[in-house]
């Protein structure tokens, strides 16, 4: 007598049409969060850095990717007459909760500029 074994497998497909929510950046707490803003404050307290001209290469529900001008105010030889340096710089955004980016990675170009690293946003 032959016996048949019946497995049941079983596979959860999202409906078509229903991606995974495309998290926002809430940029230093003011205003609406957006999607793929252009710019953003890294330093909230005093607006001491940040990034501009953001052109994204990538934004989804995980991370999103992008380049643009990062700048941060140079202190020398005190903060109110200081300069602000400029080099481009590549930004990740991760960490995302309750559908917002809660980190970012910033990679100056040239190396020069000592804010790039990772910083806590939203």
């Amino acid at each position: 007598m032959m016996r048949v074994a019946a497995v049941a497998l079983s596979v959860a497909v999202a409906p078509a049409g229903h991606a995974a929510p495309v998290p926002a950046l809430q940029n230093c707490g003011y205003g609406a969060a957006q999607i793929k803003p252009t710019g953003l404050l890294l330093y909230c307290g005093d607006a001491g850095a940040g990034m501009e001209n953001i052109v994204w290469q990538r934004w989804d529900s995980r991370t999103a990717v992008g380049s643009g001008s990062l700048w941060a105010r140079v202190c020398e030889p005190n903060c109110a007459a200081g300069r602000d340096h400029r080099t481009t710089a590549r930004i990740v955004l991760g960490g995302v909760k309750n559908g917002r980016f809660t980190t970012a990675v910033i990679h100056s170009a040239d190396g020069t500029l000592a804010d790039a690293g990772t910083f806590s946003i939203g």
